[in-house]
């Protein structure tokens, strides 16, 4: 099971779709940013979640709903691992470009240290949200295509997604319990370093585990026999996530 997960890990980091996502990352990190601004401190801490998040949530769609696409799921049935342990491994392989994702963080951080960008560093939760949605958009998009395996759904969970985060980033007062979350206060359009926004980075990082674990949970709960198990372990998340976005609020 662990060798299917490491080559569903290998398909999922070079899907081309992933691929994409990947490469306007690095664009963005990369590229110019005004010198010690919140336009940095952005980049470094959203780029993640905004490009390669998205784009990894459609890549693991459609890598689960492959055999479906392929009319090979009867062949499926014959074979020797269960369908249980080929979603298990498929959540396990979002853990492939999670790592990809902390990688690049952890050297575009050192970076802009190192080219004074950064008016303040972000702390290690606040660097830790961008991985840590990359592998909560691959868990979501396994769920979503083990329960909604249909064209067009991946496409309204992703609006539904953004609709939430428009919504609950319209006040300060509800920003961390949103999955892409900007902490730097701009003071300008310019993007001139006006503080911090109000609220627990370290609570936040411990909400959207918790969002991943129920998005693993729902997506093991398609092939469990019996689901009971799952279904408190799922309650049980719920509330724990629940109380972990309420202790992020300022």
């Amino acid at each position: 099971m662990l060798a299917l997960a490491r080559a569903e890990a290998v398909r999922l980091v070079r899907h081309p779709i992933a691929l994409v996502g990947l490469a306007l990352t690095v664009f963005m990190l990369a590229g110019p940013q005004p010198g010690r601004s919140a336009v940095a401190f952005d980049s470094l801490t959203t780029a993640t979640t905004f490009m390669y998040g998205v784009f990894v949530f459609f890549a693991a769609n459609l890598l689960t709903t492959r055999d479906r696409r392929a009319g090979a799921e009867q062949m499926l049935a014959a074979a020797a691992t269960r369908a249980f342990e080929r979603v298990l491994a498929m959540c396990l392989a979002a853990l492939g470009p999670t790592l990809l994702a902390a990688m690049v963080v952890g050297i575009a951080a050192w970076a802009y240290d190192a080219r004074d960008f950064l008016v303040v560093a972000p702390s290690f939760w606040q660097l830790a949200q961008g991985p840590v949605t990359v592998l909560g958009a691959a868990l979501l998009g396994i769920m979503v295509a083990r329960w909604a395996p249909y064209p067009g759904a991946p496409v309204l969970v992703m609006v539904a997604v953004v609709a939430w985060n428009v919504y609950v980033n319209d006040s300060e007062s509800s920003r961390p319990v949103g999955m892409f979350t900007s902490w730097a206060v701009w003071e300008d359009d310019n993007g001139g370093w006006g503080g911090m926004e109000p609220g627990s980075p370290g609570w936040h990082v411990v909400y959207l585990v918790g969002l991943c674990a129920m998005a693993a949970v729902g997506a093991l709960s398609s092939a469990a026999r019996p689901r009971l198990p799952l279904l408190v372990a799922g309650a049980g998340l719920t509330v724990a996530t629940v109380l972990a976005g309420s202790a992020a609020l300022p």
